[in-house]
């Protein structure tokens, strides 16, 4: 079934009256990822074409898109542990340093909040700081300890993250550790 990106009131249209239904928040948020035309706006195939060869070269013809689009496109491709996407916007010059959500996080803040530790290597090595703040002065430091992603949070920390900045509350990693009981990676930060 192709859908369509138009939303109206709640309902995703589709070709198939039949198939309509309402959207949740989440299918809200990713219905431009679901049709072709939407595909062309973020620069990538759709993604039931991400192993597509021919697709990603077609993709790959055209510019980069703009930090709000460039910022959703990563996090949704972090977010799905699609490294090969990932890959593909670092390697297409993405400014994944730059490209921040409402509240200023960037791809290693979302990364790092959800633990998924390959997209961290990938994001590094393209040269992103690890220590960038979002708009409560939280580091991706920050977000793996209070989400409890232990080994995200060893490896920030070994790749020099700060244990020392704090957030707009004052907490530092360590105090989040103690404050949302985060036992092991309190234990860690301590010895740091």
């Amino acid at each position: 079934m192709l859908l369509c990106a138009s939303i109206t009131l709640g309902v995703l249209v589709s070709p198939d009256p039949s198939a309509q239904r309402t959207l949740t928040r989440r299918a809200a948020l990713l219905a431009p990822f679901a049709a072709p035309a939407a595909a062309r706006a973020y620069q990538t195939p759709v993604p039931d074409q991400w192993g597509d060869q021919q697709a990603i070269s077609l993709a790959e013809t055209r510019s980069n898109p703009g930090l709000g689009t460039q910022q959703q496109a990563a996090f949704y491709a972090i977010t799905q542990g699609d490294l090969a996407t990932l890959q593909r916007m670092i390697d297409s010059g993405w400014d994944l340093k730059n490209a921040k959500d409402s509240s200023g996080k960037t791809a290693l803040h979302r990364a790092a909040q959800l633990g998924n530790q390959l997209a961290i290597e990938k994001i590094l090595k393209a040269g992103v700081p690890i220590d960038p703040t979002n708009a409560w002065e939280e580091t991706p430091l920050h977000l793996a300890t209070r989400n409890g992603k232990t080994a995200a949070v060893k490896q920030l920390v070994e790749a020099g993250a700060s244990t020392s900045r704090k957030t707009f509350g004052g907490d530092t990693p360590l105090a989040l550790a103690t404050k949302y009981r985060k036992a092991d990676i309190a234990e860690f930060l301590s010895s740091k």
